[in-house]
């Protein structure tokens, strides 16, 4: 009884090669397309892989079969390249679901950041027009001279000049 193998299947078991280490495989490497140091004080990781790398697992859930890791710069892979998500997984439509999904993930993590970047550099304008409009107005303030606009600090020589005795 049982299903008959040939010679080469029978050898092949004996080496652990099992019919199922045949089905084709693929690592899609995925650039994150932004730089960690561009991205000082922006949750970068956290935002890729989500607290507890809850993004990752929902699209490994979603797309059984497949694993996802991050890699490069700023990862806890650490690694010297640009940080970029893997891909591995066989070569199917979880495959493909997995690499779309991720890809969404990227464009949104990518808003967020444009997002970020736009307010923390309009927030550094407005403190700069500040500073700016107040050294203009009375420049002893801009550098913490004075008490108010209409008492400067008191630049003249010191008093009753002359040679301590």
């Amino acid at each position: 009884g049982g299903p008959v193998m040939s010679g080469n299947e029978a050898r092949g078991l004996m080496f652990g090669l099992h019919r199922q280490n045949f089905v084709q495989k693929k690592t899609i490497k995925m650039l994150v397309g932004i730089e960690v140091k561009l991205a000082e004080g922006f949750p970068l990781v956290q935002k890729i892989t989500g607290v507890n790398n809850a993004f990752f697992v929902h699209i490994m859930k979603h797309c059984p079969g497949t694993l996802l890791t991050l890699h490069g710069r700023g990862s806890v892979n650490g690694g010297e390249g640009a940080l970029h998500i893997r891909i591995f997984g066989k070569v199917d439509q979880n495959l493909d679901k997995a690499k779309k999904m991720t890809d969404d993930l990227l464009v949104s993590v990518r808003q967020q950041f444009k997002a970020w970047k736009y307010t923390k550099q309009s927030i550094l304008a407005q403190q700069a027009n500040k500073i700016n409009a107040a050294a203009a107005a009375a420049p002893w303030q801009a550098i913490g001279g004075g008490n108010n606009a209409n008492n400067p600090p008191n630049l003249a020589a010191p008093q009753g000049g002359g040679t301590p005795g």
